[in-house]
């Protein structure tokens, strides 16, 4: 977890079921905030709740929910490397049908780890490069901006047979590249400027790189950090369902 002492300083729990342990085991004093408490415990041991307190049970309890099962997983991805990821959602009206579920043998691997790069610049804001190569500016290096009510909700939807490449009935990349762009050159104070004429000192390839870089720096942002693969897709087919007759 991390946690900011600011005024009303919150924390960020990185595992969902950190906070249920510490409101159980070490509860946040009234009249304090969760970034006031927990980045400086030891500030407030006078305040601590004595009967909520058992080093024991919270080890344990901490073990058990989060470092047992977050081994766990590490094993299962060490033994098994690749993933069939499948999800659907079907109204409980429309089940009139059982699904089967087949592998296509010719679907390529896709890689689980997604990394992007974030280059902070001199004046205070970022630079994300998406590992499609798309970049997103963001205001003041802050939150990641709201695009909710521009994007569409997909990129791109395909239809999969038992073999053979995937057929693509939908792409938004166009559209989506086009809401990039206009935000891009927006809110961008730099966009669009092209870098001095440095031919004399340096060649093309340098001074586009110094003017896309300036003195910030970059930082590697994976997206789903899990060093596996997904593998085959499974494939839904559908079979009329069967019913008993009394």
């Amino acid at each position: 977890m991390y946690c900011y002492d600011a005024v009303d300083g919150g924390c960020e729990f990185r595992h969902p079921l950190l906070r249920g342990l510490l409101n159980t085991y070490l509860p946040v004093p009234k009249g304090l905030s969760d970034g006031e408490f927990y980045s400086c415990v030891s500030c407030y041991e006078a305040m601590l709740d004595p009967q909520a307190w058992d080093p024991a049970l919270f080890a344990s309890d901490l073990d058990e929910r989060i470092i047992a099962p977050g081994k766990h997983a590490v094993d299962l991805l060490a033994k098994w490397p690749y993933l069939t990821r499948m999800y659907t959602t079907i109204s409980p009206n429309e089940m009139m049908e059982d699904p089967i579920f087949r592998q296509n043998p010719n679907l390529e691997d896709i890689p689980a780890l997604q990394q992007a790069t974030r280059l902070v610049r001199c004046d205070g804001h970022a630079n994300w490069t998406l590992p499609d190569g798309r970049k997103v500016f963001v205001p003041n290096n802050g939150a990641w901006p709201d695009f909710d009510a521009e994007l569409p909700y997909e990129e791109e939807v395909q239809t999969t047979s038992i073999k053979g490449a995937p057929m693509t009935i939908v792409n938004n990349t166009a559209a989506i590249q086009k809401v990039l762009d206009t935000w891009n050159t927006k809110m961008d104070p730099v966009e669009g400027q092209q870098p001095a004429d440095t031919a004399d000192t340096k060649d093309a390839d340098t001074a586009n790189m110094d003017a896309d870089q300036g003195c910030g720096c970059n930082v590697q942002s994976s997206a789903g950090g899990v060093l596996a693969s997904l593998g085959l897709l499974g494939l839904l087919t559908l079979r009329p369902s069967r019913r008993r007759r009394s």
